[in-house]
């Protein structure tokens, strides 16, 4: 079934944001939804996280205009006022400065319009086209230079931080999906999909026909007690995976398929690929267990359109082996040059995307220091209990680690080298990731930036000065949009934190917030409908144009199998904050402020003042922020992944 028709996009001349909540499927009927996306209704009631007991601050009002600028005053005067608008050359406004215009004029009086004269580079001055009445800047995919990508790291960690050869789409609208946790169990503790078979070892399953998939993988039961599962539940992956190829065929008619796929991490239920990490490539017999484990789990789960595009990714903590240190996690940043289409080059890595009007930003970051710190026993991967444990086992090669001393405890090449240096292994690599992510951010010139982390953005991560708190960081340094998984269920937040109780800990204000972790690969946190009318499991398709990203949230469609669109979301870039703003919070401290030496207040100024091209204006105005040493706060959501 067809989704109900796209929003009118904005008015070229009138930038305004918006978001739609509560848009159901065609054949259901029309349900208004209150809070977050797919929110509270009559039958499918959405839980709301845990409010903390030190709840974060709302962020602080954006700038002004006029920050930097001298005020304007107005005098009345008894002769004729002279017409607001003078045909000829004028300062673009931060519309056209959007469209990447540089030079501007205004044709006619005041009835007239803008347009685009001189198009900053490497952009081009095209006629007016399509949907626009006036010239637009343009960059032509056929001027890009595709770079290789470099060879085979020697082990996971060697390009922690690389930037991975950017691409370029000939789109000015472009879309891509987002999947979290979705890799069900097939391969753990050398229990394997078999043909024929429904897998019996799964209370999502159970061996029956009428739930599982025969040689498919089922959802892990993470339910506890005697908690129910639909009969559906046990080929929830594959039927979101079906929904999936559904929304690509409708945007592949209109031209538009979508371009890659954002892994979202927990790929592999319950404890990542079945080997030991540091595993030989030349191991015939373990590597062949690998590449089965991603046939069964990835490849054969989903139709080929989908995983022939690109997916880029991150590690969830289910990847590093949940509760175990030493499963194959860097097998994952390997498989990127065994299988074009799987793109995860290192723990934490950014890319840049070249379209027709616009530019977006990816930063993937590496997370998974928030379960190590919190000391969780069902959740960290350091803990005493289960290193060495039964469910630290492997298909091959024994239980490991057999003893603190033995050589089977070490990861080779990178990772942890015993049980006792796992958490300073965790606690150097978010180090490392948030110095390079604050380094990245600041230095980015691009039109979008988005931050890819498999935990939501309501997880403070790190100790004193390596701590974020994301609802303090993310808007006042221009990230646009922050992508996560991990909790079980599909939310969009965006200008929620009054729309019900608990929503402020999940708004970030001017940035877009979302939770897609119900992929189907662990069982949600809230039950599903076989009508399809919940949030308990499904993806998202996020369409990016120079002015707006729209997030539409779909669900798995149940036994109804259609494609149900829970909600719409519109949001524009946002403005990073002045920088006298960003000194007096505490993010840019003395030495940083050196490296504005040498710039005039007016460019200060007005790097302040713009919009998404902001970062052009600066000057790649080589900033290091730090965060002050925040007070850790603790929260615990509903589920913790």
């Amino acid at each position: 079934m067809a989704p109900p028709p796209k929003q009118q996009r904005l008015s070229r001349r009138g930038l305004t944001p918006k978001l739609v909540l509560g848009v159901a499927a065609a054949a259901a009927p029309a349900v208004l939804l209150t809070g977050c996306f797919g929110g509270n209704t009559k039958d499918t009631p959405s839980p709301s996280p845990t409010p903390s007991s030190d709840p974060s601050p709302s962020p602080s009002p954006k700038p002004g205009p006029d920050d930097g600028k001298p005020a304007t005053t107005e005098t009345s005067t008894t002769t004729t006022a002279k017409p607001e608008h003078v045909p000829g050359p004028m300062e673009c406004s931060e519309e056209m400065t959007k469209l990447q215009c540089s030079s501007c004029e205004w044709v006619g009086e005041d009835d007239g319009h803008e347009e685009c004269t001189e198009c900053r580079k490497p952009y081009t001055l095209q006629k007016a086209t399509g949907d626009y009445d006036d010239p637009i800047c343009t960059y032509d995919c056929k001027d890009f230079v595709n770079k290789e990508k470099p060879g085979r790291p020697a082990h996971g960690s060697a390009y922690n931080g690389i930037e991975w050869p950017a691409v370029c789409f000939p789109e000015r609208e472009s879309h891509f999906f987002l999947l979290g946790d979705w890799g069900g169990t097939c391969g753990w503790n050398g229990i394997h999909c078999v043909p024929d078979r429904v897998p019996w070892d799964m209370k999502t399953c159970e061996g029956k026909a009428e739930k599982g998939l025969p040689g498919k993988p089922c959802p892990f039961a993470n339910r506890k007690g005697e908690a129910k599962y639909e009969d559906f539940e046990g080929r929830i992956q594959w039927t979101v995976g079906q929904r999936m190829m559904q929304r690509y065929e409708d945007l592949d008619k209109d031209g538009k398929p979508p371009r890659f796929v954002i892994n979202l991490g927990d790929a592999f239920y319950p404890g990542g690929i079945d080997v030991h990490c540091g595993v030989d490539e030349h191991d015939a017999a373990k590597i062949g267990s690998v590449r089965m484990q991603f046939k069964q789990v990835w490849n054969d789960m989903y139709p080929k359109p989908l995983t022939s595009m690109e997916w880029w990714g991150v590690l969830g903590n289910h990847d590093y082996g949940g509760v175990c240190y030493l499963k194959a996690w860097d097998q994952q940043v390997f498989h990127t040059w065994r299988d074009s289409a799987w793109v995860m080059p290192g723990q934490y890595w950014k890319r840049l995307v070249q379209y027709e009007t616009f530019t977006a930003e990816f930063f993937f970051i590496d997370g998974n220091y928030y379960d190590v710190m919190a000391a969780s026993p069902g959740h960290d991967m350091c803990a005493e209990a289960h290193n060495p444990g039964d469910r630290c086992q492997a298909q091959m090669g024994g239980i490991y680690p057999p003893s603190r001393e033995g050589e089977d405890a070490v990861c080779h090449g990178s990772g942890p080298q015993s049980p006792e240096d796992c958490k300073v292994w965790f606690k150097n690599l978010w180090t490392d990731n948030v110095k390079w992510l604050r380094e990245q951010v600041v230095k980015s010139e691009a039109d979008w930036q988005i931050i890819v982390n498999h935990y939501p953005a309501s997880y403070p991560i790190g100790q004193g000065r390596d701590q974020i708190v994301w609802k303090q960081w993310l808007e006042p340094m221009g990230v646009d949009a922050y992508l996560s998984g991990h909790t079980h269920w599909q939310h969009v937040y965006y200008q929620t934190e009054d729309q019900g109780p608990g929503l402020e800990i999940m708004d970030m204000g001017g940035t877009v917030h979302v939770v897609s972790g119900g992929g189907g690969g662990i069982s949600a946190d809230v039950y599903p409908l076989a009508n399809g009318q919940d949030d308990a499991y499904g993806f998202m398709d996020v369409a990016l144009t120079a002015k707006e990203m729209t997030i539409y949230a779909y669900s798995h469609g149940g036994t109804s199998k259609d494609l149900v669109l829970r909600s719409t979301t519109v949001v524009p870039p946002i403005q990073r904050q002045p920088i006298s703003e960003l000194k007096q919070r505490g993010f840019i401290f003395e030495a940083e402020e050196e490296a504005l030496q040498g710039t005039s207040s007016s460019e200060v100024a007005a790097a302040s003042r713009a919009g998404p091209s902001r970062k052009r204006k600066r000057k790649r105005m080589m900033l290091t922020l730090s965060l002050l040493d925040l007070p850790r706060r603790e929260h615990e959501m509903q589920s913790s992944g």
